[in-house]
């Protein structure tokens, strides 16, 4: 047993240090030093990959890696494990041969970035990002009352619009939608309709039937891409159509590479989505 959990730790390693194995050879060093206790630095460029396309500006790519940071140092402060982290950053097969092909993108954004993460009133906060926004994104205030995440303010975004997975449509019949969010553990059936929404368009509260459900729950118990959506009866199925892709908080990594293509750097997309907080070192 003892010998089986140290190969498969060894075997561990081995697969998250890989990048800096190449990093090493094609920059000619002839040693590398490991130590046991490496920090997120080490995970961040798998996990910048699995949040950002390769394909996405250089600048765009450190803002996510900012952001990413930014969550991980939250979640370890209110007591996510390295275990955790580590299965986070694992990749499969097929992911992790679509990673080396451009983990030199991602590993040069960690780097550019090192130990920076986004601060509000001198704490590090939690970096919310999405793929498309609505054309806006949300403001924490109408969605959190209690003033939790104020640093999430509503900024514009329309660049958004333009993105080929803007818009998207699904329908479902009124029973699919019943046994979805029995799945999801909320009885309700009947008529739906978003009777309450923000000023972005997010809805926050879904009536289906007598049964109210907050819009975001409802989205992901029906698998939609987005909670900025209508819906509408046509031939005894229900349409709902999608604007963005995500909870719509913080930064469109859309429109950071937008921003990007038009020659801003990290720090001024960053400043962008989050004029309220701050890039600095963590602590």
């Amino acid at each position: 047993m003892k010998r089986s959990f140290g190969k498969t730790l060894c075997l561990t390693l081995l697969f998250l240090l890989l990048p800096f194995f190449i990093t090493a050879l094609l920059s000619g060093k002839e040693t590398i030093q490991i130590t046991a206790d490496f920090d997120l630095e080490t995970l961040l460029p798998e996990l910048i990959y699995q949040e950002m396309s390769g394909e996405y500006e250089e600048e765009a790519l450190k803002a996510q890696a900012v952001l990413i940071r930014s969550r991980l140092n939250v979640e370890l402060k209110e007591g996510i494990g390295r275990e955790e982290l580590e299965q986070s950053a694992q990749l499969d097969r097929e992911q992790r041969e679509d990673y080396l092909r451009d983990w030199n993108r991602y590993a040069d954004a960690a780097k550019a970035t090192e130990d920076e993460v986004l601060s509000y009133a001198g704490k590090t906060v939690e970096g919310a990002f999405c793929m498309v926004s609505a054309g806006k994104t949300r403001a924490a205030s109408e969605n959190f009352p209690d003033g939790s995440y104020a640093y999430l303010t509503q900024q514009d975004s329309e660049m958004d619009l333009q993105s080929p997975d803007y818009l998207r449509a699904y329908t479902l019949s009124p029973e699919t939608v019943s046994q979805k969010l029995a799945a999801a553990g909320v009885s309700a059936s009947g008529a739906v309709a978003v009777t309450g929404q923000d000023s972005a368009g997010y809805a926050t509260e879904v009536t289906v039937g007598e049964t109210k459900i907050g819009g975001e729950s409802f989205r992901r118990a029906l698998g939609l891409c987005s909670a900025c959506f209508s819906v509408q009866e046509e031939n005894g199925q229900l349409r709902f159509i999608c604007r963005g892709v995500g909870h719509g908080f913080g930064m469109s990594q859309y429109g950071a590479n937008v921003l990007a293509e038009q020659g801003k750097d990290y720090r001024e997309i960053l400043d962008y989505y989050f004029p309220e907080a701050t890039v600095q070192k963590r602590e």
